[in-house]
């Protein structure tokens, strides 16, 4: 154990903020050739000294996001958690759908991923939002460019204009922040005037899960009318969009 302690200090001193951030110990044990057994306990006991903080998170078994997460198991309380992104429920169970991952302490090193609200969108969604099992790349950019149709950052009580031109298909409306969701129909008729839809998000007022517009032109405002910040992104399902273009400003 002695001998994993020193290496372990280092890498959590040295390494990238990605690298210390959520740290899956059986991966990090195959990555640098450790004893799966030895590491584990590596890391619990830097838990115990105060060097890195352990976290148990729920995770969707559909995208491998991360439902929940909390610093005990006792206060992973509920039996299911909604993915948004899916539409589905996540069964909570400890074999399936519960990780337990590592990050470096504050009080050893202050990271980028100790405040997530200051993180730019992608980054949030690179280092919050999904799981340390989502085989992603540090970047994501090269990602997220052909799945995503926009993306913006929504700060508390401002709004966003999309202008889209859309095929039949579907288009999600996701923000990764409240796991909140809305999918999109495009179906039926071509449409020649351009369609209006406005899709806020609001404290505890439920979204609805679908709406159907006709392809065309459309005009799609975002409003966070919470009092934390939004990052509001349309991903696309089979569907064609083209000449996007944006305005927005403050409530």
């Amino acid at each position: 154990m002695a001998g994993l302690r020193r290496p372990s200090n280092v890498f959590l001193c040295e390494a990238s903020d990605f690298r210390v951030n959520r740290i899956n110990p059986l991966a990090f044990a195959m990555e640098v050739g450790l004893d799966e057994t030895a590491c584990i306990g590596a890391f619990l006991h830097a838990t115990q000294i105060g060097i890195v903080d352990l976290a148990w998170n729920v995770v969707c078994g559909g995208c491998g996001s991360i439902l929940h997460s909390a610093n005990s198991l006792k206060a992973i309380n509920d039996l299911h958690y909604r993915c948004g992104l899916c539409a589905a429920d996540c069964q909570t169970m400890l074999d399936d759908s519960v990780e337990v991952t590592f990050t470096v302490s504050p009080k050893l090193r202050a990271i980028s991923a100790h405040e997530p609200d200051t993180l730019p969108l992608w980054d949030y969604v690179r280092q919050v939002y999904w799981s340390s099992g989502s085989d992603l790349p540090a970047d994501l950019r090269p990602v997220v460019d052909g799945a995503a149709l926009d993306a913006i950052e929504l700060s508390a009580g401002s709004f966003a204009t999309r202008t889209l031109r859309m095929a039949e298909g579907f288009v999600v409306v996701f923000d990764p922040v409240t796991h909140s969701s809305t999918l999109l129909r495009v179906v039926g008729t071509l449409q020649d005037a351009q369609q209006m839809l406005t899709i806020a998000l609001a404290e505890g007022v439920e979204e609805r899960a679908q709406i159907e517009v006709a392809p065309g032109l459309f005009e799609l405002t975002l409003e966070n009318r919470t009092r934390q910040r939004a990052m509001r992104s349309c991903g696309l399902r089979a569907t064609h969009c083209a000449n996007s273009s944006a305005d927005g400003c403050r409530l």
